[in-house]
């Protein structure tokens, strides 16, 4: 595999129907990194996904929900402080996996609906 180095606010292109992105990290718990997809249709902008790493757990945020509330990712990642994290999107899902294990799988209106959260 390849790997580019993260020049940060910099838009690195990819076609998430030939291949998911796959981002490498080595952040701690607490660090405050973060890790922000931003998908395009040719319409546009479309959504975004977070991952944050806070103190006590990583959360996700989805912007597409209406408010900016970050939750803890369902499962747990791998312990290792190197993680691959690979996002994939659908019309109506959201999967992200760190190191081959899927620690989110949403489907996007019930997960917005769960929380209270819903753009129409």
């Amino acid at each position: 595999v390849l790997w580019h180095d993260v020049i940060r606010a910099t838009d690195i292109p990819f076609n998430s129907d030939e291949q998911a992105p796959e981002i490498k990290t080595n952040s701690t718990d607490g660090s405050g990194d973060k890790i922000q997809v931003l998908l395009h249709s040719q319409q546009g902008y479309f959504a975004s996904i977070f991952i944050e790493w806070r103190d006590d757990a990583i959360n996700y945020f989805l912007n597409w929900c209406y408010d900016d509330s970050r939750f803890p990712l369902p499962n747990t990642p791998p312990p290792q402080q190197d993680k691959i994290w690979r996002i994939t999107k659908s019309s109506t899902h959201v999967e992200i996996q760190c190191n081959s294990e899927i620690v989110l799988q949403a489907e996007i209106r019930k997960t917005c609906i769960a929380k209270g959260r819903v753009k129409r």
